[in-house]
């Protein structure tokens, strides 16, 4: 793609590179000099996060947490444009209530083009998948299933209770994909010294689309990667994805029980005229 960018947008010409960045809904106006020059136009773009899973307490007193959000799809390349054309970067999923799941992330479309948004986080105490998206959200709930699948790896899911009542319960894992890496799982731990043992939130996925942290029921937390949201962990509240990231948001947890929303999508524009 590099290369095929520089090709498309080196010296020749002598034209001078143009660019136009959309956080929200626009319209894409071209010059007459970008129409007279063919009108290709490079972009970068991300789709909406989906919104973490909800955490929450079990009708036996488990403490069980949200998955994380799936990040939203990431796509690069060319458009040719004849006009004007809606672009239109995809709205943050909102985090899920006590035991809820998250909800996707929104589309992001450039004219014709539209990438997926991230999938919700799967919510606490029922054994719920993370939702299907561009990234499966993380799975959640009394057993260990998986994320949603999706074109992208979804985030890791909460651990589904205290270790006082299962010390080796583990999320899902997220749901697998060609875009980036499956998200980590998310554990209990229960192997170290507490009443209630190491809580461990999973991580986000690796790569450029970014799913938030899994909830986490205890002591620590990892965090989310390329704008994923941290989850929950103790007393501390799950963390947004970052704005304009289309990062997921990271899960609730039994304290802490609300899923964090996602980051919203983002598109750039790069031409020469």
């Amino acid at each position: 793609m590099a290369d095929l960018f520089s090709s498309v947008f080196s010296g020749g010409g002598g034209g001078k590179l143009r660019y136009q960045e959309f956080t929200s809904t626009g319209t894409f106006v071209p010059s007459s000099a970008l129409l007279l020059k063919g009108g290709v136009v490079y972009y970068k773009a991300w789709a909406g996060g989906g919104g973490g899973g909800g955490g929450g307490t079990s009708p036996q007193g488990q403490a069980n947490s949200g998955g994380g959000g799936g990040g939203g799809q990431y796509q690069e390349g060319f458009i040719t444009v004849s006009g004007s054309i809606l672009v239109s970067p995809g709205t943050a999923g909102a985090g899920g209530g006590t035991n809820t799941s998250g909800t996707n992330g929104g589309n992001t479309t450039i004219g014709p083009i539209t990438l997926l948004g991230g999938g919700g986080g799967g919510g606490g105490s029922t054994a719920t998948n993370g939702l299907s998206g561009a990234c499966g959200g993380g799975g959640s709930g009394t057993t260990a299933v998986a994320g949603g699948a999706s074109s992208c790896g979804g985030s890791g899911g909460g651990s589904n209770s205290s270790a006082s009542f299962n010390p080796s319960s583990t999320g899902g894992a997220g749901g697998a994909g060609t875009a980036g890496g499956a998200g980590a799982l998310g554990m209990n731990g229960g192997v170290t010294a507490g009443p209630e043992g190491t809580s461990i939130a999973g991580a986000g996925v690796n790569g450029v689309c970014g799913g938030g942290g899994g909830g986490g029921g205890g002591g620590r937390r990892l965090p989310g990667a390329s704008g994923g949201g941290d989850g929950a962990f103790s007393t501390t509240a799950a963390i947004a994805g970052r704005a304009n990231s289309g990062g997921g948001g990271g899960g609730g947890n039994a304290s802490q029980t609300s899923g964090a929303a996602g980051g919203s999508g983002y598109v750039l524009l790069i031409w020469s005229e």
